[in-house]
């Protein structure tokens, strides 16, 4: 059955022609076995390139698909995995020691190409460049070039630590103490001399620079006086004592012994904590150190022990000196009267660093050095490093300003938050602090309201930029932050045009709603009295049925004309309905004449009653000439007025 329905489909020589093909590749005397092309087939000159020196194994075997996908015909370089995981799969006890409790910080963010070459390098362990002198590439040469270097410094970095991971602090291999001494042996009567008889087995960096120095000793550059003396008794029990490095009385005591002029300061108002505490260890080294002032660690880090200013959460923007761990530009170490340590009143202190000719005398805080009112001294979450949002910020003082935030328009700026788009914080010579001149400032973000049309003129308030005059800078119960309607603001200059409102009895629609933009371009216009379009084009936007007869039929002369509407209609306002210039029959006889023989004969002898005009002619246009209504009535579509009208009416 399968046979058949494959014949009728195919036809017999299609069918031959497909069992031919099954054969043949099904014939393993006729045809090869294929075999799938490998990397180095196609990238021979990569694999030429990558075969000298140092290979990665996987490189040497040609098994590129050990860390590449194929791509095939879709070019670029994909990775099995992520990095480190994908050097895991492989090292696997690398894998391993990013549990431990020290991480050298590329292997920690996976950039193990930070050092080494992924397919092959002159240097062993793939090494990017010869082990010796490896690490100067991230760490400072001159911490290890003194005049007196460590031997191991010499030997290579990894004689005493790991390059990977460590449960010890620096990536020791072996705890510190433990590694000293496989070195240095503790009972050598060199070595208890040199330590004053002391049995020193461990904490040897509380006192030696463990890579080089400029003491032959590999002192550290700072030293307490009675540790270089040898005057170790000074501090502690003596060296055969059960416990020899125990202190001879407590700390602050002991410290002040010697430092009376810190004893003096730990007793003032305003001491520092540890100060006050005696817990000089706190901050400063027993022995020596690297930093002046014996400090334990180094400035930059040391106040961050306590004090987390400048390393908070939601730190956007820090303060150079918080940032650079630099405190002591702004803080006294040990006491100060003035509070929080500060080496100055606050009205002075900021301008040690900031100029105080930038700060114009007219934003009051800043003239007063009360730059405290708006910034944050440490750290902050917004640009500026204020302490609150702009509008926080300035509407703590502009509450005026800050109730305006409810109004119906806002100007985006002020929305935003951005007071300093248009105000200077720290002060200008302009009026209201503002940036730039007021002819000026709304040209920064409106410079299209510039371009114009060729011919245009420009309405005076906008020409000399005086924007407020119809504006509010900040918000409006008015769209577009205007003021007043239209209307109020244009009748507060065009006094004329109100008393003509006013005074008459029929107003045009726009100005009874006080809606003078409906017409008139407030800002420039190629028209007269800054009309948005020419007249009758402007007319019609509204009133449309005017022209219902002009494009099939007649239009009214006056009407089709350039400012047409304007013969017989007042634009704003007039004692006559439909805002016409005249009553209806004084204005039609302007054109035309009711006594002449020609008027009358159209008429049928009648003459219009005032008004009457409209009875029957539309005023604007017509199916023809005559300009009549296009609903007739029978005896006068007959011409037999007379029907209706005795005594010479109609």
């Amino acid at each position: 059955m399968r046979r058949r329905r494959l014949a009728k489909v195919l036809g017999v020589g299609g069918l031959l022609l497909a069992l031919g093909l099954y054969l043949g590749c099904a014939s393993p005397t006729t045809q090869k076995t294929r075999v799938r092309k490998t990397c180095v087939d196609c990238h021979k000159d990569m694999y030429a390139k990558f075969s000298t020196g140092n290979v990665h194994p996987p490189v040497k075997e040609g098994k590129c698909e050990a860390c590449h996908r194929p791509h095939g015909l879709i070019g670029g370089v994909y990775l099995r995995e992520n990095l480190p995981l994908l050097c895991f799969r492989c090292h696997k006890e690398l894998g391993q020691g990013i549990q431990k409790k020290h991480v050298h910080l590329p292997v920690k963010e996976g950039k193990c190409g930070e050092c080494h070459d992924y397919h092959n390098s002159p240097n062993p362990y793939l090494l990017k460049a010869p082990e010796k002198g490896f690490c100067f590439k991230c760490h400072k040469k001159a911490e290890f070039s003194r005049e007196y270097v460590h031997p191991p410094v010499k030997e290579g970095c990894g004689t005493c630590h790991q390059s990977h991971a460590s449960d010890n602090p620096f990536l020791l291999k072996k705890p510190m103490g433990s590694l000293c001494i496989s070195c240095h042996d503790v009972k050598d009567k060199a070595f208890l001399k040199a330590h004053g008889g002391y049995p020193v087995t461990a904490r040897c960096t509380l006192c030696h620079n463990p890579h080089s120095s400029e003491d032959k000793n590999l002192l550290k550059a700072v030293a307490h006086p009675p540790m270089t003396e040898g005057e170790c008794g000074a501090c502690h029990l003596s060296p055969t004592s059960k416990t020899p490095f125990a202190l001879k009385v407590k700390e602050g005591d002991l410290c002040f012994s010697c430092h009376d002029d810190v004893k003096e300061e730990a007793g003032q108002k305003g001491a520092h904590t540890p100060v006050k505490k005696g817990e000089c260890s706190q901050c400063h080294a027993a022995h020596a150190s690297g930093y002046r002032g014996m400090l334990a660690v180094s400035p930059s880090v040391l106040c961050w022990k306590c004090h987390k200013e400048g390393k908070g959460k939601g730190a956007k923007v820090v303060h150079p000196p918080a940032k650079d761990g630099d405190c002591l530009e702004c803080h006294r170490p040990h006491v100060s009267p003035l509070g929080s340590l500060l080496k100055e009143p606050k009205d002075k202190l900021c301008f040690r660093c900031h100029e105080r000719s930038g700060f114009l005398a007219s934003h009051p805080p800043a003239a007063q050095g009360k730059c405290l009112r708006c910034h944050a001294a440490h750290q902050s979450g917004f640009k500026g490093l204020l302490a609150r949002g702009q509008v926080a910020t300035c509407t703590a003082c502009h509450r005026d300003v800050g109730e305006e935030m409810g109004r119906y328009s806002l100007h985006p700026p002020f929305s935003k938050g951005e007071c300093s788009a248009c105000h200077n914080p720290h002060g200008s010579s302009r009026p209201y602090n503002l940036t730039a001149s007021r002819d000026q400032l709304c040209w920064k973000c409106h410079q299209g309201m510039k371009k114009v049309a060729k011919g245009s003129r420009f309405h005076p308030p906008f020409q000399e930029g005086d924007c407020m005059r119809c504006h509010g800078p900040h918000s409006g119960d008015q769209p577009l932050l205007l003021k007043a309607k239209t209307g109020i603001l244009c009748f507060s200059c065009h006094r004329d045009v109100e008393g003509e409102v006013k005074g008459a009895k029929f107003g045009h629609e726009p100005v009874k709603l006080l809606n003078c933009t409906r017409c008139h371009n407030p800002h420039a216009s190629a028209h007269r009295a800054f009309l948005l379009r020419k007249v009758p084009l402007l007319c019609l936007n509204c009133h449309k049925d005017v022209a219902r007869y002009w494009e099939r039929g007649v239009a009214h002369p006056p009407a089709e004309e350039e400012d047409g509407c304007l013969t017989c209609h007042v634009p704003h306002g007039s004692g006559y309905r439909g805002i016409l210039t005249k009553p209806v029959k004084g204005l039609c006889a302007q054109c035309h004449q009711e006594d002449t023989g020609a008027f009358l004969s159209a008429h049928s002898g009648i003459r219009p009653s005032p008004g009457g005009c409209l009875t029957c002619h539309d005023p604007h246009g017509g199916l023809d000439k005559r300009l009549l209504l296009p609903v007739e009535h029978r005896p006068f579509q007959e011409g037999r007025c007379i029907a209706c009208h005795k005594g010479g009416k109609r």
